[in-house]
């Protein structure tokens, strides 16, 4: 939190994505187990699975 509070570009773009992307959490309600993870490209999250 500290880099992110000295960098204006990158607290804006923190700020940003907590307010328009508040809502995933309901998306993605179910909890992400070991092999899973969320990934934001492109304004978009997607979920994916890695392969172990």
């Amino acid at each position: 939190m500290d880099t992110i509070n000295k960098d204006r570009k990158l607290l804006e773009k923190y700020k940003t994505l907590n307010v328009r992307y508040r809502n995933l959490k309901r998306e993605f309600a179910k909890p992400l187990t070991k092999n899973e993870g969320l990934f934001y490209k492109d304004g978009v999250f997607k979920e994916y699975k890695l392969l172990v």
